[in-house]
């Protein structure tokens, strides 16, 4: 294995480090801290990659579901009598499938579509158009031809891999950043949160256990791909790939947070009208923990991940490992972020370093292409610029390979952003005592 790659990707990144952070420390006295509690943040990057867009759709969705905060704070509603449960509970379903799904769905189209499919055929430079559909549950009514698509030109090895693949992996990732968010913020979840991690992780389902035609295309098309590029060298057929893709997808399901929220969803939400909820993370003087699973579709087939999110106050790490099942090819990694850490009381920084061992990337993956080690490693850091708002940026450095959610190419990559207050810490006014 080659390890020259990982030794100019760590240079880079740690020779700024070493410039700018005594000078950024010192350009913040005076500036108040970051705000420590829930957070709307919105990213741009120059290409839109899929990791910042991602975040912000969820960031958006997040803000619009400030229309359930303002009903719970303005509106009351006396539930102490059985018919008057029943009745709330009715509602509350209700709005749940008519409206809170709509909007989620929503918000997984556009991760999926624009930033998954989207992202990932510019980035291989492929042709790609990419269009909203009716959301679920109206799309019942419509049927499949209704729902959201991506047209990627005709092309076939990795980049048509890439670009089918990058629908889901839009989801997963965005699934794994609320997971993430929760975690070092003691486990705490909003309804929107919830809701749009549910279905982040079920979107696909029905193309593995239910009805094929249910936007299964893409698991199809991914399929196909796989077997164009892997199958000639190792005799799969497209049967055994299907098989195993239904098979590791149960790794899915083997997610604490899945089960945890599926139970919040059903009581304390829907019976007991809670729109906060908490995730049942691990304490143990002063230290908290959460595991956590992931299951992802990359060049090479399935991936399964394990992540152990652990912390002490305001500092927190993910330390994770990748391996991949399929049999197509020798994949695996692992990685450790570090987050949290404050310098002077006005500066956030953090750091991650991810390692993988996969098949050469060179803009394909050749016949016979030799397995390579590569590295990613970034620095992040956030501050408040006043009246709760604040700036937050990253800069990465990675070797060529494939990493969820980050391109694909050797070279520099970022973005910037803003941090703003998330709707549940609005000062919302007290409810009118609707009956």
């Amino acid at each position: 294995m080659d390890w020259l790659p990982v030794c100019r990707a760590l240079s880079l990144p740690l020779v700024v480090l070493v410039a700018v952070a005594p000078g950024a420390v010192h350009a913040m006295e005076g500036v108040p801290q970051p705000g420590k509690g829930a957070e709307l943040v919105l990213l741009v990057a120059p290409d839109l990659a899929m990791e910042p867009e991602v975040r912000s759709v969820t960031s958006v969705c997040r803000l619009v579901f400030a229309y359930d905060f303002a009903l719970a704070k303005l509106t009351h509603f006396d539930e102490s009598r059985p018919s008057s449960k029943a009745l709330a509970v009715g509602g509350r379903l209700a709005k749940f499938l008519l409206v809170d799904w709509a909007l989620v769905d929503l918000a997984v189209q556009a991760q999926h579509e624009f930033f998954g499919h989207g992202w990932r055929a510019r980035e291989q430079r492929l042709e790609v158009s990419s269009r909203f559909g009716v959301p679920f549950p109206y799309l019942y009514l419509a049927g499949p031809e209704a729902g959201a698509a991506s047209r990627i030109g005709a092309r076939f090895g990795a980049q048509l891999v890439l670009a089918e693949a990058g629908g889901v992996e839009a989801n997963y990732l965005a699934a794994w950043q609320i997971n993430r968010d929760a975690a070092r913020r003691a486990g705490q979840l909003t309804l929107g949160q919830l809701d749009l991690y549910l279905w982040e992780k079920l979107y696909y389902s029905a193309a593995y256990f239910g009805n094929p035609n249910w936007r299964a295309n893409d698991l199809i098309a991914y399929r196909a791909s796989l077997l164009s590029l892997w199958g000639g060298r190792t005799g799969a057929s497209p049967e055994s790939i299907f098989e195993h893709l239904e098979l590791a997808h149960l790794w899915n399901y083997a997610d604490p947070t899945l089960w945890s929220l599926v139970y919040h969803l059903l009581v304390s939400h829907l019976w007991h009208g809670e729109r906060e909820m908490a995730l049942p993370v691990l304490r143990w003087n002063g230290f908290w923990g959460w595991p956590a699973s992931r299951f992802n579709l990359s060049p090479f087939g399935a991936e399964h991940y394990l992540d152990l999110f652990a912390g002490h106050g305001e500092e927190w790490v993910d330390l994770y490992l990748r391996v991949g099942s399929s049999g197509l090819a020798r994949y695996w990694g692992g990685g450790l972020h570090a987050k949290g850490v404050r310098f002077a009381g006005r500066l956030v920084l953090g750091a991650e370093v991810d390692l993988w061992d996969q098949p050469a990337w060179r803009g394909e993956f050749g016949p016979g292409a030799p397995n390579n080690a590569g590295i990613n490693f970034a620095l992040d850091a956030a501050v408040e610029i006043g009246l709760g708002l604040g700036l937050t940026g990253k800069l990465a450095y990675k070797t060529p390979g494939y990493l969820m959610g980050q391109p694909m190419a050797e070279g520099v990559y970022g973005y910037l952003g803003v941090i703003a207050p998330a709707p549940e810490s609005w000062p919302w006014p007290e409810h009118a005592g609707v009956p």
